[in-house]
């Protein structure tokens, strides 16, 4: 289990917050409703069936404990401010039904002053009698120290695990039928970045290049069937990584064999910063069938003097 001494970044504890709670309900019978902030959260990272709504924070850079607690505070004040600000879509969210608790989920609690402060905001959010508002409606301060069961449950940051295993051949040449110009673009470009090698060599490095986008592939579907939000930024990461890779292109003076090798130990290295829950080996995958996707789709190309 991650303790609270782990140095969480902000997406990092949104995921894992989001699970917690999540699974809590799920234990107790009820469900979840996580709700996306592509634009921007309403104040409310999710909503379960019981009338609990959640917001997860986790501080950054923070020097000691006093500051910590002003930025809880200041939080708790921001985000239920919110509530009254995007009280129109919280009404037509909740119809009939009423917002009884509202609480804050942080990696590290310590203060009781926190909480004084929260049922201080809870009482004036109370008195602004928003329709979605229950009359009892209060705000509490959690931490991972109050889901136990929960996190015995939650793995840590790392959470989906590939087989590892490559496809069968079966499986390659079904794909070479389905998608003939997506291989036809990767044997062009390695003519680029394997200038001495035979056509042998080079047809099998593509059907390497191949299986590794089988492998990403297989990965990436299992994590959006069972980690949607963090397949949602690896997709993200993977889409903006290769628009920038296609736009510095034209300006990228290495030799192609170079840049394919390189573009793939530094797109690994991102994925270890960006997304911590991808094991070793699975970034293997990702990286080298990411590298495989924009070979036979544009992003990653070469100058046709880039050997000449």
């Amino acid at each position: 289990m991650v303790g609270d001494s782990h140095a969480w970044k902000e997406k990092e504890w949104e995921r894992y917050a989001n699970e917690l709670v999540s699974i809590d309900h799920g234990l107790r019978g009820g469900s979840y409703q996580r709700i996306p902030d592509r634009n921007g959260d309403c104040g409310l990272e999710g909503v379960a069936d019981s009338g609990d709504g959640y917001q997860s924070y986790a501080d950054q850079g923070t020097a000691d404990a006093d500051e910590r607690i002003q930025k809880q505070k200041n939080k708790i004040y921001i985000d239920l401010k919110k509530l009254e600000t995007y009280k129109d879509f919280w009404t037509a969210y909740f119809e009939d039904r009423k917002l009884t608790r509202w609480t804050l989920l942080v990696p590290k609690f310590e203060d009781k002053d926190v909480l004084k402060y929260a049922k201080k905001r809870a009482k004036e959010t109370r008195k602004l009698n928003l329709p979605f508002i229950d009359d009892n409606f209060d705000v509490y301060v959690k931490s991972i120290e109050d889901f136990p069961a929960a996190t015995l449950i939650v793995r840590d940051p790392r959470l989906p695990r590939g087989d590892g295993k490559p496809v069968s051949a079966n499986k390659v040449i079904e794909f070479k039928m389905q998608e003939p110009h997506f291989v036809q673009m990767i044997d062009k470009k390695l003519k680029k970045a394997m200038p001495h090698a035979t056509d042998t060599e080079r047809e099998a490095y593509r059907e390497k290049l191949l299986n590794w986008h089988l492998r990403s592939d297989n990965y990436q579907k299992g994590l959006e069937r069972l980690y949607p939000p963090q397949w949602e930024d690896l997709q993200e990461l993977i889409s903006t990584t290769g628009e920038s890779i296609e736009s510095e292109g034209p300006l990228d003076s290495r030799m192609p064999g170079t840049r394919l090798n390189e573009t793939r130990k530094e797109f690994a290295k991102t994925l270890e910063q960006e997304m911590p829950f991808i094991f070793q080996a699975d970034r293997d995958i990702v990286s080298w069938g990411t590298i495989a996707l924009w070979l036979g789709i544009c992003p990653l190309d070469f100058p046709e003097n880039g050997n000449d």
